[in-house]
């Protein structure tokens, strides 16, 4: 017997997003195509539990590849008859601790939750550059973070616009992808896969507390063309005078502004 697998050339994720000085937006969009793999995982009642960047090539066209489904588990295996034997054993505690989810550390029962840990400490990493437990190693010191809370991806950059870029949606969707206890996770990769995708597209993202001043920002985000003008013709009614100068002005910014998105969208 033998198997015949696909042979991929490629370079793991977090040095190829380093080594072309990927964007935000470039890393997130790579990181949706590792959760897509993981929820068609997780669809087949597959969970990987060793995810991490040296599993996760990137091919020179720049497709995700998710590899080493060697410990990953069946869910459904708990319920087939048969003795456990050594193997099974050491393979059900292999694990990396710095992406291992507490749940797994404690030697506890691994579900689709324990992906979407490891997930999070991923998207931390690329965000961020740094693991949110770094002190995690084999043995016994590694029990000392399990239940920690890691601080804000953004607040561990340096440059000050990025740090901006990550503060708020993307500070709150790793955190919630991080939390200790699995049902404060996300509840499936598909659900951390729609925040993520709700953040680039300007939308509210599931994972914030749903306030009318968040939905505004947000909509002012998506339609700045439109809120320029809306917010001139409210203060020139405000202001009375000089009422249709202003109107005028906003609708000659908005203008300027829809043909500048255009052009850029194009």
């Amino acid at each position: 017997p033998y198997l015949v697998i696909e042979l991929v050339q490629g370079q793991r994720l977090d040095r190829h997003c380093d080594a072309l000085h990927l964007s935000l937006q470039q890393r997130l969009q790579l990181f949706i195509g590792v959760l897509q793999a993981v929820a068609h995982a997780h669809g087949h009642l597959v969970v990987h539990r060793d995810i991490k960047p040296s599993n996760i090539l990137v091919t020179p066209d720049g497709t995700v590849k998710l590899l080493d489904f060697g410990i990953a588990k069946l869910l459904d295996h708990d319920s087939a008859t048969g003795p456990t034997t050594d193997l099974t054993r050491d393979w059900g505690r292999a694990m990396t601790p710095e992406y291992a989810a507490p749940e797994q550390l404690r030697g506890e029962p691994v579900t689709t939750a324990t992906d979407v840990y490891a997930l999070g400490v991923l998207l931390y990493e690329l965000l961020s550059g740094h693991l949110p437990f770094p002190g995690r190693r084999r043995g016994a010191a590694r029990l000392a973070a399990v239940d920690g809370t890691p601080p804000r991806p953004s607040t561990l950059v340096a440059d000050a616009a990025q740090r901006r870029r990550l503060a708020g949606d993307l500070d709150t969707i790793v955190m919630r992808a991080l939390k200790a206890e699995p049902a404060e996770r996300y509840p499936t990769v598909s659900a951390l896969l729609d925040d993520i995708e709700r953040h680039l597209g300007g939308r509210p993202v599931l994972a914030r507390a749903d306030t009318w001043a968040y939905r505004l920002r947000k909509w002012v985000g998506r339609h700045r063309a439109g809120s320029a003008v809306v917010a001139a013709v409210v203060l020139a009614l405000l202001g009375g005078a000089h009422a249709q100068v202003a109107v005028l002005l906003a609708l000659a910014a908005g203008t300027l502004l829809a043909l500048w998105q255009a052009r850029e969208a194009k």
